[in-house]
């Protein structure tokens, strides 16, 4: 482990390569549509001193471990 960063390029990993290039604010409001869902799912973003919707989703980890 740690040899060659070519160890963390997977099909996984891939796949998920979009996470980079969308928003925080448009992967929420995909998945939910209630208002008081979106904010608090939105919320943790503030943290960063950034705004949902300038954020990549790939953020969206931070409700991870805060919820899951």
């Amino acid at each position: 482990p740690g040899v060659s960063p070519l160890e963390l390029v997977s099909l996984t990993t891939i796949k998920r390569l979009n996470q980079f290039f969308s928003s925080v604010k448009s992967d929420v409001r995909k998945a939910f549509k209630n208002d008081k869902l979106v904010q608090i799912l939105e919320f943790p973003v503030l943290f960063l001193g950034a705004k949902p919707s300038n954020t990549p989703s790939f953020y969206n980890f931070m409700n991870y471990a805060d919820f899951g």
